[in-house]
């Protein structure tokens, strides 16, 4: 173990020098990057309308018109007390809509600034004579109960959540959320299945290239090599799934950040999912989910170097991890 810095330096050196791997993790990073931006200006809705002759026409909604709406909605009311003067406030400056398209059309195209307050107490507008802050709170709170209930928890789970969303103060204080969580949120699905590949082709020849070339022969010629060329082999092994993960998932958020900002992270998690009952913020929801993918991450790395350690087979190491990835997706 003396010279276990000079193994684990040796065999790092030799994952870095792999071009492949490097080709690799910046296509893949590049095509997250480019992904997440079309999908910033992609999308949209198309909307039946009839003209002032009363014929039907269509229109659409751009993407790019949605990202700029809820950019545009950014800190237009935060700091305001969401109470009953507040939501008074609302009802008089946005009027009642016949039907959904013309909620839409004047969200994305009049002022989106009560767009985000409106989803969050939309169907509770059944009456806006009689709607006030004491509803939407009391029934907000019913929904979460109502949410737990058929959620499977047990009976001390349900008094956890019980006991966190009491910790939640009302009335809220207005912030509006970061208009890009839900995009981040759903890129997830395909990290979930885009990693795996990744530090599989990274790590997938780490024990079968030296098995190809012999080399393990000499090395485990002394029984006292084994553990720490093994040892040495798997830490070289994180180091790289973590660069790896690094600059993919570090890619992928840049791209978020660049589409929609960076404000909103100290926003309450209520004003992203209204049902949910940690009293926590949006960037402490988002940074436990990345911490978690990225460990996900180095299990299937690990899973890898093992498959590459009994196999001593570059070929299998790479599939059956990435084949897994993507059932496990499914």
């Amino acid at each position: 173990m003396k010279n276990f810095g000079t193994l684990f330096g040796y065999e790092l050196k030799k994952l870095l020098k792999r071009k492949l791997n490097w080709v690799v993790v910046l296509l893949i990073t590049g095509v997250c990057i480019v992904g997440v931006v079309q999908a910033g200006n992609s999308g949209g809705f198309w909307i039946e309308d009839t003209d002032e002759q009363g014929n039907p026409v269509t229109s659409v909604i751009s993407g790019q018109e949605i990202r700029t709406a809820k950019l545009n909605a950014m800190g237009t009311l935060n700091g305001q007390v969401m109470d009953d003067a507040f939501f008074q406030q609302m009802l008089e400056q946005v009027p009642e809509f016949d039907n959904p398209y013309e909620m839409l059309k004047y969200f994305y195209h009049v002022d989106s600034t009560y767009l985000n307050v409106h989803t969050m107490v939309e169907g509770l507008m059944t009456d806006r004579d009689t709607f006030t802050a004491e509803k939407f709170y009391a029934t907000n709170r019913e929904y979460t109960q109502l949410y737990m209930d058929a959620s499977g928890l047990s009976h001390a789970e349900k008094e956890y959540w019980t006991e966190q969303m009491e910790q939640i103060e009302t009335p809220y204080v207005y912030r509006h959320p970061w208009p890009g969580a839900s995009e981040l949120v759903d890129y997830f699905s395909i990290l979930r299945v885009v990693l795996p590949v990744v530090v599989a082709v990274c790590l997938c020849m780490i024990f079968s290239e030296d098995h190809r070339t012999k080399a393990d022969a000499i090395v485990f010629a002394t029984q006292e090599s084994r553990a720490p060329l093994y040892l040495a082999k798997v830490l070289a092994g994180v180091t790289e799934a973590a660069l790896a993960t690094t600059f993919v998932v570090g890619g992928t958020v840049a791209a978020h950040l660049a589409v929609w900002g960076v404000q909103g992270f100290d926003a309450h998690v209520q004003f992203y999912d209204s049902l949910c009952p940690r009293p926590i913020t949006v960037g402490q929801m988002l940074l436990p989910m990345l911490l978690i993918l990225a460990l996900y991450t180095f299990i299937c790395g690990a899973f890898t170097m093992l498959i590459s350690a009994l196999t001593h087979n570059a070929i299998i190491a790479l599939a059956i991890p990435a084949v897994l990835a993507e059932l496990l997706n499914q």
